[in-house]
C-alpha cells in the first residue's frame, strides 16, 4: 500500500481536530466554575458535553499525530541527523519547548 496517499488525510484531520480541541479549551477555559456551572451552556450544549468534545478530539489528535508523525519518520531523521549546530537542533528545541510549558503550567 502506496502510505503517501495517507499524508493529506492525516494532515489535514489533526490540523482540525487541533483547532477545534484550542477553541473548545478555550471555551473550558472561560466557562463558569462551581456549582453553578452544570446549568451553564453555549451554543445549545453544556459544559459537561463541551467536555467530552474537548476530551474525544484530544484523543483524536495523540492517534493522528502518532500516524503523522510514523508517516513522516524519514523525513523526521533527516532533520534530526543533519542539524550541525547544538542549539538550532530540533530535538533540543521541542524538549525546550515542552519543558517550559510544563514548568510553567506547574507553577499556575
Amino acid at each position: 500500500m502506496n502510505y503517501n496517499k495517507l499524508r493529506p488525510y492525516t494532515a489535514v484531520t489533526m490540523m482540525l481536530a487541533l483547532a477545534l480541541l484550542t477553541v473548545t479549551g478555550g471555551i473550558l477555559y472561560f466557562a463558569p466554575q462551581g456549582p453553578d456551572s452544570r446549568i451553564w451552556s453555549w451554543l445549545g450544549l453544556s459544559k459537561h458535553q463541551f467536555k467530552d468534545i474537548h476530551f474525544y478530539l484530544g484523543f483524536i489528535v495523540a492517534i493522528f499525530a502518532t500516524i503523522h508523525g510514523l508517516l513522516n519518520l524519514s523525513s523526521i531523521n533527516h532533520y534530526l541527523k543533519h542539524s550541525l549546530k547544538v542549539w538550532t537542533h530540533p530535538l533540543l528545541f521541542a524538549f525546550g519547548v515542552v519543558f517550559i510549558a510544563v514548568i510553567t503550567a506547574l507553577q499556575l
